[in-house]
């Protein structure tokens, strides 16, 4: 005698309610057996959503021997696709950069590994909660910038992997360091870099979300806003800006109630990220 433990699954083939009987035979072709009926719910395939994954690095120009703390951004709200950990490659020229400490970032629920060799990093960030993978500072590279030949080093993102429940669509934004032999005094900014802000009151209830500019000089930016699964819903691309202060008003009559990430960056290197709470 004994007892046998299996998983099954009923799956409808037509929509709505449907009963199946489950016949068990204790020996095959022995009248003596069991039945029981069986009932299912039959349902149109769920399409799964995939999940961006955005890490992001700025461009800085700096003096040679200058200090300069370089945070790694996750750009997305990707929680909703249960990500268990999340690993990638920062790859420098080790002759312009020196990175002296790796720093943890502001993301809540989040133990990042690191592994630092001269010219690359290895990172590994792990769940400890339910708020990993909100829009935040993965980490922070406290780095000493030198002089050499050439004069720049790209920050390469690369190798990214991810372990998930969902779908998700890696993504890198590279960045830069150029480091000016003569030195910060001497550094010239042929742009000055515009500064952003969301017109109040905040939560938004009208149909247009009001952009507050002040730009330096002419600019042109870049609007995006992502929504709790960290989908693109709306775009504004390559918006000119001119020199002042200016409010730009972009269409948000699709978007239902709801929080949202709204992404701003410019050709003049200046970026804002902001959560917008929409209410109809």
């Amino acid at each position: 005698s004994g007892s046998t433990i299996a998983d099954l699954e009923f799956v409808p083939v037509q929509t709505g309610r449907v009963s199946t009987r489950l016949v068990l035979e204790t020996i095959a072709g022995c009248p003596d057996n069991t039945s029981s009926l069986v009932e299912g719910q039959g349902r149109e395939p769920r399409v799964p959503i995939t999940y961006r994954v955005p890490l992001r690095v700025n461009e800085y120009t700096v003096g040679p021997r200058d200090t300069l703390n370089i945070p790694i951004y996750l750009d997305a709200d990707i929680r909703g696709a249960q990500i268990d950990s999340l690993a990638w490659t920062l790859r420098y020229t080790a002759v312009n950069l020196t990175v002296d400490t790796v720093l943890a970032g502001s993301v809540l629920d989040a133990n990042v590994d690191v592994d630092l060799k001269p010219g690359e990093i290895n990172f590994r960030a792990y769940r400890t909660g339910p708020n990993f993978g909100a829009i935040g500072t993965l980490s922070v590279l406290r780095c000493i910038a030198h002089s050499a030949i050439p004069d720049s080093t790209p920050l390469h993102i690369t190798d990214m992997k991810v372990w998930s429940a969902e779908p998700t669509q890696l993504e890198n934004d590279d960045g830069y360091v150029i480091v000016d032999a003569c030195g910060p005094r001497f550094l010239i900014d042929l742009m000055g870099r515009s500064r952003f802000a969301i017109q109040p009151p905040l939560p938004v209830s009208s149909s247009t979300l009001p952009v507050r500019v002040d730009a330096e000089t002419d600019d042109v930016i870049d609007v995006r806003l992502v929504d709790a699964l960290g989908q693109v819903v709306a775009s504004f691309m390559r918006v000119r800006v001119g020199k002042g202060l200016s409010t730009h008003q972009f269409d948000i009559s699709q978007l239902a109630s709801g929080t949202y990430t709204i992404i701003i960056q410019s050709n003049s290197r200046s970026s804002l990220t902001l959560t917008v709470p929409i209410v109809r």
